[in-house]
């Protein structure tokens, strides 16, 4: 039998697995047999030809050709142009997972709130599974569990979050259609969550590899764990084990100041900056710059030209991130899963589970290990030898987070600074170090109320940048432009841009820029395309993607739904109208009285009208937006580094009292002892 021979015969093997999981009746499903999910995620894969690395086209025609409702979803890191291979007619049968987004229109009255209720779910899935992994943990490892708890959750939380807003969407979707079937296209990063949910809910599951430029890259699919028992002891000796690989090297700080922080291009525009201004304002006493290690050479280049340009040197950190997962952590992995699974059980739905245990098998894999390897041994060298004080930018960096909670535990001073505000939703990060620099008062007071944040804690920094306010004077080149910040935000964005041009449009003679948000992608600015084509008469542009702070004083007026350029922009002077197209908001800007609301396209016509006629909103406004800034003057000067270093000082009242009271503690034990 020839090589071509034997690929087709295997191709209809494939085909006629497909057929017969397509045609399985309904009362077969693990639902019907009341397993736990573990049994779901542990059974075995089905027969390896239906996972035969096929073509794109392929792929499709296969999903094309079934009969009977059904949904496609390409999965993470899949080429996105497999989307383009499905006719328009069947593309309300596809979600594409493929980019950074997660867009699916929806009325659902559950999203009409950008207070993620995801984060709220993923936040005590978290808790419940650190819990659980601290129990189950024999010393030492219970107790770094325990010491670095926030940091972990700044790694877990997140990874929760991500799957159960698309197990979300995929479920919705599902139901919409009635779907019979659900054909999987993965790539690198497998979509076992939402199978086990469909599975689990009667609906037939499909799935090829589709194309991805990662192929190769480590995959770890919990249902090749083995399902047998596997005894703690050995699991947790083949845990010590891993993490003995990935102790870091030598850090010679010295008595330097430590600043963590991410340099690469692409990171948000205010985090690289504040990492700059801390090095230079600390490089005067000696500084060092912790940067996350990426393959890509040029970010590590960059990053230590930028250091050294600024009079600090670099030390390259390897993120915590396994690159062989199908390692001795299969064994915790399993013992840990099962273990969460029946935590979880009386207090999430099934498909809540499902990404739950997903995400915490990730964790376990490619996170726990070596980022407790991480905490514990920087914890043992900052204390041998400990930096003047460690900083992180921005708040709730994991990376960040995690070396920080390893100086906490060395008592080495810690700060974090907060680049981007928060508000009420729980995506929001706990501060992991003992000293936090937050922007303004009502932030103070936030993290004061939600976190518990002592008030000797805070440091009023104000946003720690360089040349944050250069050409806060300086006119919009034109006095009727508009900029237009938008947001990944699905269907909210979309319906607010369509109120801005439709309020454009009434007024006339108004040039529109629509600016993208890093994280959009190319679907997101298509759509915003779209909608600019079907107003003809307004004069607008689509400008780079990430370019909103450059463009900023090259207009009159700010329009978003949420966005902390909102802040930007009030600080240069300039108006600024929050679109909002009936929504629950995370940071109300009005509230705080640097902006004002829209609510309809009416509301936004007169609002703008008002902004270039000088009228008395805008008036009214100016004086709002006064009053917050005398309240909060760190937010309009260039000292905010250096308020930051200072506050960091052996000499500062906060570090004083503390070594004051440390010291008294030791001397009434000493005595008591003694005694």
């Amino acid at each position: 039998m020839t090589h071509a021979e034997s690929s087709a015969g295997s191709e209809d093997k494939a085909d006629a697995c497909i057929r017969r999981i397509i045609n399985c009746p309904v009362a077969s499903t693990l639902r019907t047999r009341r397993r736990r999910l573990t049994d779901i995620l542990f059974v075995p894969r089905l027969p390896s030809g239906s996972r035969k690395l096929r073509s794109g086209r392929q792929t499709v025609e296969t999903f094309l050709a079934t009969s009977g409702p059904g949904l496609c979803v390409i999965g993470p890191n899949v080429d996105a142009d497999v989307a383009a291979w499905f006719p328009e007619d069947r593309s309300n049968g596809l979600l594409d997972f493929s980019g950074l987004g997660l867009g699916a229109p929806s009325q659902d009255p559950r999203r009409r709130s950008l207070n993620e209720t995801w984060y709220t779910t993923a936040k005590a899935g978290a808790e419940l599974a650190l819990d659980v992994m601290q129990t189950a943990a024999p010393p030492p490892w219970n107790a770094l569990i325990r010491t670095h708890r926030n940091a972990l959750m700044l790694r877990l939380k997140p990874e929760l979050a991500l799957r159960l807003r698309r197990l979300e969407i995929a479920d919705d979707a599902a139901r919409t259609r009635d779907a019979r079937v659900v054909h999987l296209i993965e790539g690198d990063d497998p979509l076992d969550d939402l199978e086990a949910h469909f599975h689990a809910s009667g609906i037939a599951v499909t799935h090829d590899l589709g194309p991805t430029d990662r192929r190769g890259a480590a995959r770890f699919v919990a249902r090749r764990d083995s399902p047998a028992d596997v005894r703690a002891e050995d699991a947790w000796a083949a845990f010590a084990a891993v993490v003995e690989e990935w102790k870091p090297g030598r850090l010679d700080v010295g008595d330097k100041a430590v600043i963590v922080g991410d340099l690469r291009r692409k990171i948000e525009f205010r985090h690289s900056q504040t990492v700059r201004a801390l090095l230079a304002a600390a490089a005067a006493h000696g500084s060092v710059l912790i940067q996350p290690f990426t393959r890509r050479t040029s970010n590590v280049v960059r990053a230590t030209g930028v250091a050294a340009s600024l009079g600090s040197t670099t030390i390259l950190v390897r993120q915590p991130q396994s690159s062989r997962p199908r390692t001795p952590l299969a064994g915790i992995r399993t013992l840990l899963l099962r273990q969460i699974d029946q935590a979880l059980e009386s207090e999430f739905t099934t498909g809540q589970r499902a990404a739950i245990l997903e995400g915490c098998g990730a964790f376990v894999a490619s996170s726990l290990a070596p980022s407790l390897a991480l905490t514990s041994e920087l914890s043992r060298q900052f204390a041998r030898r400990p930096p003047r004080f460690v900083a992180s930018a921005p708040l709730g960096s994991p990376f960040g987070g995690l070396i920080v909670s390893a100086a906490r535990a060395a008592e080495v001073p810690t700060v974090e600074l907060q680049t981007l505000m928060i508000g009420t939703s729980d995506r929001d990060p706990v501060p992991v170090a003992e000293r936090v620099g937050v922007l303004d008062d009502s932030q103070r007071n936030i993290f004061q109320t939600r976190f518990g944040v002592a008030p000797e804690q805070f440091i009023l920094a104000g946003h720690v940048d360089i040349g944050q306010l250069h050409g806060r004077a300086v006119r919009a080149a034109s006095p009727r432009s508009v900029i237009f910040a938008s947001q990944p935000l699905d269907d909210v964005s979309t319906a607010a841009l369509e109120m801005t041009v439709a309020a454009c449009s009434v007024l006339g003679d108004i040039t529109l820029s629509v600016s993208p948000h890093p994280d959009e992608t190319a679907s997101d600015i298509s759509k915003s395309r779209a909608i600019l084509e079907r107003w003809p008469h307004v004069a607008s542009k689509i400008l780079p993607a990430g370019g909103t702070h450059s463009a900023l004083m090259d207009h009159a007026v700010l329009c978003t739904v949420v966005s902390n350029v909102a802040m930007r922009a009030a600080q240069h002077g300039m108006p600024v109208l929050i679109i909002n197209p009936g929504i629950d908001v995370p940071v109300d800007f009005a509230r705080l009285g640097i902006a004002l609301t829209a609510r309809s396209t009416e509301d936004a016509q007169r609002i703008l009208s008002d902004f270039f006629s000088q009228g008395p909103r805008l008036q009214r406004l100016k004086a709002t937006r006064e009053a917050y800034f005398q309240q909060n003057p760190q937010l309009l000067d260039h000292g905010a580094a250096d308020r930051v270093i200072a506050a960091m000082a052996p000499e500062d009242p906060y570090w004083r009292g503390k070594a004051l009271g440390q010291f008294a503690r030791s001397e009434t034990l000493w005595m008591g002892v003694s005694a």
